[in-house]
């Protein structure tokens, strides 16, 4: 069985060369293919979009755009705060999850199920599941609650 990364060479690669290089042509594909493979390492988390800006080197506006074409491209699901009626002290950053568990393990560079069960990551990638399956199902807005004590 070939591995992931060796197919056509590799699925972050393809979709950004072939498909949104082709629907945004002024894109700058090598930091958007680097944004991409960190989406794997944000996936679960709260998303601070000026945090992500810095780590590429870009302005928070062009991160904006990016993680606008990772959910309307439906490689990205992003999760709203809740903060109706609830104190000041909680969290209001949204979470995000990718929305594909394979595309998160290729872009953690995971090879099989023996490196995901000792990865970090192994437990928000099957929340991120888990969140997927859910937002399926349900047919009312969803959302999530942290407060600052990380409690959610």
């Amino acid at each position: 069985m070939k591995r992931l990364d060796q197919l056509s060479g590799g699925p972050f690669g393809s979709w950004v060369l072939r498909d949104v290089g082709r629907l945004f042509p002024g894109l700058n594909q090598e930091k958007f293919r680097v944004f991409a493979r960190m989406l794997g390492g944000l996936s679960g988390q709260t998303v601070n979009q000026a945090e992500v800006a810095r780590a590429l080197g870009v302005s928070p506006p062009t991160v904006r755009d990016y993680f606008e074409i990772a959910r309307g491209s439906f490689l990205w699901r992003q999760l709203p705060a809740f903060i109706r009626n609830m104190t000041k002290r909680a969290a209001k950053h949204p979470k995000g999850y990718l929305r594909d568990s394979g595309l998160g393990h290729h872009a953690l560079r995971i090879p099989d199920v023996t490196a995901l069960l000792s990865h970090p990551q192994a437990g928000t990638s099957g929340e991120g599941l888990v969140v997927e399956e859910l937002c399926r199902q349900l047919v009312f807005p969803f959302g999530f609650c942290r407060s600052f004590g990380l409690s959610e």
